[in-house]
């Protein structure tokens, strides 16, 4: 606490430039630049702190000099590139400041409690079943990263699409946006989840060592990679809340998966006496946030589930299509190949 207190504000203000510059990247499709920021800002962090071990000085204060000097580091190579737009200020008008204030506030709140959702099964699991079961909880949430990563990348790709087409008041091609890429990934994540069901043994193996083979991680595991294939459509909802400039509403169903989470977590624990019980809970949380989700959303756009899938496949059709284009091309020109 103590070392928090000590560096969150110095840590604040050395990771802001390069956050601003990710922000406005990320609206302009620059997703190269992205890439460098990230490949900047992790890799002098990792070489900083392997220095420190080489040099026998390792140590936690000595790790949070690492974070912070990568950090300035790669703010400063985003402010002398001009991706942060620094000179933007000179524009601002006090009805904006107060646009971003009210829409911060709320986009806060969802972020605060986004982050107490994620850590809620941890606080409960250690309190009710003690840190060896927390351990054996915690791999399969690691390994959910196989979902999470393209996850991510969905979202970050589509997100300026629909802004652009909220801008231009398009709320069908919003819906058309959300319900492609929504499908398209669920749609990925179907061949990586029965991979998983099937090989969930061998990857904790592989992933956790020996000690996590005979303990519940791979059916966990199993149980979570289930779950996932509604996390787009879930994430999908309320990332498309915030677009259309309704954060509270995205707040509120951010406060009701936290509730249902931290309840289910602790009666389905009571009632199992192990971990299951939290694995379980997640379900129940999942459902309730897409259900709230889709309920007010669909007040304000146009969604009809019915055609997401068909919508997903024929954008897979399309790309593969390109694809085969290309390799065709190519081949055509390499005769050799």
């Amino acid at each position: 606490m103590l070392l928090l207190l000590s560096y969150f504000g110095l840590s604040l203000v050395v990771t802001l430039p390069f956050n601003v510059a990710v922000w406005l990247l990320q609206a302009e499709q620059r997703f190269d630049a992205i890439l460098t920021i990230r490949l900047l800002n992790q890799g002098s962090f990792i070489l900083l702190t392997l220095l420190l071990y080489w040099l026998g000085k390792i140590s936690l204060l000595g790790i949070v000099y690492s974070f912070l000097a990568s950090s300035l580091l790669t703010s400063v190579v985003t402010l002398v590139m001009g991706w942060a737009r620094l000179g933007a200020i000179r524009h601002k008008t006090m009805e904006c400041v107060r646009e971003v204030f009210h829409f911060g506030k709320y986009s806060f709140g969802t972020f605060l409690c986004a982050t107490l959702l994620r850590s809620s099964d941890t606080f409960i699991i250690k309190f009710m079943l003690g840190p060896a079961a927390l351990a054996v909880y915690n791999l399969p949430q690691r390994l959910l990263e196989i979902i999470e990563i393209p996850l991510r990348s969905g979202l970050a790709t589509a997100m300026p699409d629909m802004s652009a087409a909220v801008n231009r008041k398009r709320n069908d091609e919003v819906a058309h946006t959300l319900k492609k890429y929504a499908g398209s990934l669920t749609l990925l994540f179907i061949p990586i989840t029965l991979g998983v069901l099937v090989f969930a043994d061998v990857i904790v193996l592989a992933i956790g060592g020996q000690k996590y083979v005979h303990t519940e991680a791979a059916n966990i595991y199993r149980i979570m990679i289930i779950c996932a294939l509604l996390f787009p459509i879930e994430r999908f909802l309320g990332v498309t809340l915030d677009i259309i400039n309704k954060p509270q509403l995205n707040l509120i169903k951010v406060l009701i998966a936290l509730t249902i989470n931290t309840t289910a977590d602790i009666l389905c624990i009571k009632l199992t006496g192990s971990i299951y019980g939290a694995a379980v809970a997640s379900a129940f949380t999942l459902v309730a946030s897409l259900g709230y989700g889709y309920w007010v959303l669909n007040k304000y756009l146009p969604l009809h589930y019915q055609d997401t899938f068909p919508l997903a496949l024929a954008e897979f059709r399309s790309r593969l299509t390109v694809l085969f284009q290309k390799v065709r091309l190519i081949t055509n020109r390499n005769p050799t190949l």
